[in-house]
């Protein structure tokens, strides 16, 4: 297919690290390049849920107990007498809040075009965008649609037969190219969805395909022209 029929030169599913750098890397190559994220916000699990958060706490933790400045001020320094999780969360907001819009403004700054969607794969070159909080789809085409990283080659998934010694492992590039390719998104839906009866019940509602077919057609599904929305599809040869 030639490289002006594809909406973007690169697509990248999750704003994490690794998606953000790889965007806007792309971007300064003077790529059309879009990220597509499934929550509303930025940073991926890096910047919300996991490291920064964590470490973000510990320090609000050691910072307000008075532990760094013991060594001068004595044993009993403190810096709050009484520290409240609320004390904790503050700080910690704030640092997430600062991150993300740090993120926001390097991908403004880079014209990498934001998309707050669910990614399934549709096609080896076709992606459907499930809109976040919308409820509507669009499917979309890019020249490479990649998962950040080295996860293509070193991600690994793990099921069980059933039977004594039956753990089987799959990577990433053989499910890909293999019959059910889908998996990888279900997956990874999967694992973003909260533990319990709530994230099962919106699993149940995932629908992921491998092809442009779908046994939809009676919801009467609108396709949303992404090409015409990029203002670098415009741009002079």
């Amino acid at each position: 297919m030639a490289a002006d029929a594809f909406d973007y030169d690169l697509l990248v599913i999750g704003s994490g690290p690794a998606g953000q750098r790889a965007a806007i890397q792309a971007a300064k190559l003077d790529k059309r390049v879009a990220i597509v994220e499934r929550r509303t916000v930025l940073g991926g699990c890096s910047v919300n849920l996991g490291t920064i958060p964590s470490k973000t706490l510990r320090e609000a933790a050691l910072d307000l107990c008075g532990y760094r400045g013991r060594e001068f001020y004595g044993a009993s320094y403190t810096v709050k007498q009484h520290i409240t999780m609320q004390d904790l969360l503050f700080r910690t907001n704030r640092v997430i809040a600062h991150e993300i819009d740090v993120t926001r403004h390097q991908l403004m700054r880079n014209n990498v075009e934001v998309i707050a969607a669910t990614a399934s794969f549709v096609g080896p070159e076709t992606i459907r965008l499930e809109d976040v909080g919308a409820g509507g789809s669009r499917i979309v085409n890019a020249e490479k649609i990649v998962l950040t990283g080295k996860k293509r080659e070193k991600k690994v998934y793990y099921h069980h037969t059933g039977y004594i010694g039956g753990i089987k492992e799959r990577t990433a590039r053989s499910i890909l190219e293999g019959k059910f390719p889908q998996r990888i998104v279900e997956k990874a839906i999967e694992r973003m969805l909260p533990r319990g009866p709530l994230g099962r019940v919106q699993l149940g509602n995932l629908r992921v395909y491998a092809g442009p077919d779908h046994p939809h057609a009676a919801q009467n599904p609108e396709m949303l022209d992404i090409a015409a929305l990029n203002r670098k599809n415009t741009r002079s040869a």
